[in-house]
């Protein structure tokens, strides 16, 4: 039986009385299928084709899943999806450190792939329409670095990103030495994880026999590797050392590009990015790719600050109507 997670999974805004759940395979590694959910609501205009929000989990890459909410989606999310006749699409991915940056890409890259070449006619049998020119991307923490990661190679297909507190910098002191030791999101888990646990749960993950493993869709059963990688750090190591892990190489040479927007959102207390590190990735973005619209909001709250937002905030309301209306028109 798995630990009792140091995190609760959270409960799905995605509510079976509201939405219908398919699950699918986009492919296969070494045997080992890796899931998609496309949450579609029971309630929709058949007449019309159906917009695409992609939701990507955090976890520092090496915890959750699709389907736990705590680490994918803000419970917004469902109410954005209805309100557009959208169709919400979460994919897992291989997870470090037993995985690498360019294998965790490599799965994104054969997401994006399935979603245009497979969804269309899987979904196409149960008469829904995909609009697969009508594609926004949201990514939370380390799902935002997976996000950005699309965005940077998707520039014209994807016509919002939403970045959630993001992962932009996995080689900033920050991740690379961790916090010291210090309690993660102090006053809401006020969590330290014993450095001999991390050390215990990396060897595990990493001694022979398991480096190279394929581990996806944790149900956070791996927090303490998660929480010990803020606390004490290796960010880099967890990784690697390869291009793919520091997509602001990518964006400091001006290669690629970004969709027409992006929009970055920050607690100003968060303790586990920084608020530093979203404007420093503001500022770089706007310099390398003047035709990107890039909006910086600093809320009051920690990380995750947006669990606790209303739909009917002032403020939520009107950056979803900015992402609506190059989303939807």
């Amino acid at each position: 039986m798995a630990p009792e997670p140091l995190i609760p999974v959270g409960e799905t805004p995605f509510t079976d009385e509201k939405f219908r759940t398919e699950t699918f395979v986009y492919k296969h590694v070494e045997d080992i299928p890796i899931h998609v959910d496309a949450y579609i609501p029971k309630q929709r205009r058949e007449d019309r084709k159906h917009p695409l929000f992609v939701l990507i989990h955090g976890g520092a890459l090496v915890d959750g899943a699709r389907n736990v909410p705590s680490m994918t989606y803000g419970p917004w999310a469902a109410a954005y999806t209805l309100e557009h006749n959208a169709i919400a699409i979460s994919p897992d991915y291989r997870l470090c450190p037993e995985t690498k940056s360019p294998q965790i890409v490599e799965d994104l890259l054969s997401f994006w792939e399935w979603l245009h070449s497979s969804l269309p006619s899987l979904l196409a049998a149960q008469k829904i329409q995909l609009d697969l020119d009508r594609i926004i991307v949201r990514g939370e923490s380390a799902g935002g670095w997976c996000a950005l990661h699309l965005g940077l190679r998707f520039p014209t297909q994807i016509r919002a990103l939403i970045l959630a507190w993001p992962l932009t910098d996995p080689g900033n002191e920050h991740f690379v030495k961790g916090n010291g030791g210090k309690p993660i999101l102090p006053g809401v888990l006020d969590i330290v994880v014993p450095e001999e646990t991390f050390r215990a749960a990396y060897l595990e993950a990493t001694e022979s026999g398991a480096a190279g493993q394929i581990v996806t869709g944790s149900q956070l059963e791996r927090t303490p590797l998660m929480l010990g990688l803020m606390n004490y750090g290796n960010a880099v190591e967890f990784m690697g050392d390869y291009e793919e892990t520091f997509p602001l190489r990518t964006i400091r040479k001006g290669l690629a590009g970004l969709p027409s927007l992006v929009w970055v959102s920050q607690g100003e207390d968060d303790s586990v990015v920084p608020v530093k590190h979203s404007s420093y990735f503001v500022d770089i973005v706007r310099s390398a790719y003047p035709d990107t619209r890039v909006v910086l909001d600093v809320r009051p709250g920690e990380h995750g600050f947006d669990d606790a937002v209303e739909y009917s905030d002032p403020w939520l309301q009107e950056r979803l109507q900015m992402v609506a209306k190059v989303w939807v028109g």
